[in-house]
């Protein structure tokens, strides 16, 4: 956790961040994902850990097509995510942390193709 002085909420909120980490590195693969979110310093009545996306590239679009984004429980088990078919042979994940959230830690599992 970043402090800032200044800022009303008195931390600097997690900013958006993809995995794998580089940009443009579309290089998982698999038909489903898991995503667990864990943190301690929340509250117990706080659902939302993130929203979850899956970018991949398509030959005939210039940029990345998204998935839509889909929330993550925070302390409640994984969100199982199917991996659209267009995306399953080369995709990243996107995440997006709700502002409030000051400390957050998150497991991603793959689920191979059959």
């Amino acid at each position: 956790m970043q402090t800032l002085a200044g800022n009303p909420l008195g931390y600097v909120p997690i900013p958006p961040f993809s995995y794998p980490y580089a940009d443009g590195d579309f290089s998982l693969s698999g038909d489903a994902i898991a995503v667990d979110c864990f943190s301690i310093s929340v509250r117990s009545t706080w659902w939302l850990g993130c929203w979850a996306r899956i970018d991949s590239t398509l030959a005939t679009l210039p940029a990345p097509a998204i998935s839509e984004r889909l929330p993550c429980p925070i302390n409640r088990g994984a969100r199982l995510i199917a991996v659209p078919q267009w995306a399953q042979s080369s995709f990243q994940i996107g995440f997006e942390v709700p502002y409030w959230i000051e400390e957050l830690r998150i497991e991603v599992y793959l689920h191979g193709l059959a």
